[in-house]
């Protein structure tokens, strides 16, 4: 049986459905095998109204064309990858805002972050302090408390070994 992929169907649709399993009698198989959906859409028809709830909030303002088009003009070479968001809206001549156009990247699955550092590096140095072990619930030989050396762990730091001597 080919299943034909829909967005949406139409509330003809979703009332024949209906009619079908709640006058007719039918079986969820035979509706999807009938009006050439899949079983699960024919149950989701099934319970839920034959009317459409209506749309909650104002419509995204780009596009999915747009935003193709936006993607494809900031991922074409180096350049372009490194220019802000407000610069590649321009080029392809759009207006919009910069929280909507970082909206409309994250729609298309692409989020610009700035580069971290690892927690390792970014911890401060307390001055005039010394590295050395003392005991702690977990026992002897351990520094500090025992959470540095998972986070190193963690980050792929290397673990801090405490002095001999």
């Amino acid at each position: 049986m080919p299943q034909v992929k829909v967005k949406e169907t139409s509330y003809k649709q979703r009332c024949m459905v209906q009619a079908l399993r709640f006058e007719a009698g039918w079986t969820y198989q035979r509706i999807a095998e009938n009006q050439n959906l899949a079983i699960t859409t024919v149950s989701d028809i099934c319970h839920a109204p034959a009317t459409p709830k209506k749309r909650i909030g104002r419509p995204f303002s780009i596009t999915p064309t747009t935003r193709r088009v936006l993607v494809a003009t900031a991922t074409r070479d180096a350049q372009h990858r490194q220019m802000t968001l407000a610069d590649i809206a321009d080029i392809c001549g759009v207006r919009a805002s910069e929280k909507t156009l970082r909206k409309a990247f994250a729609l298309e699955g692409y989020h610009r972050r700035k580069h971290g550092k690892s927690p390792c590096s970014t911890r401060p140095r307390r001055p005039n302090t010394f590295n050395l072990p003392y005991r702690t619930k977990a026992g002897p030989g351990r520094i500090g408390n025992g959470l540095s050396g998972r986070m190193n762990a963690m980050c792929g730091c290397p673990a801090r070994v405490a002095p001999s001597g």
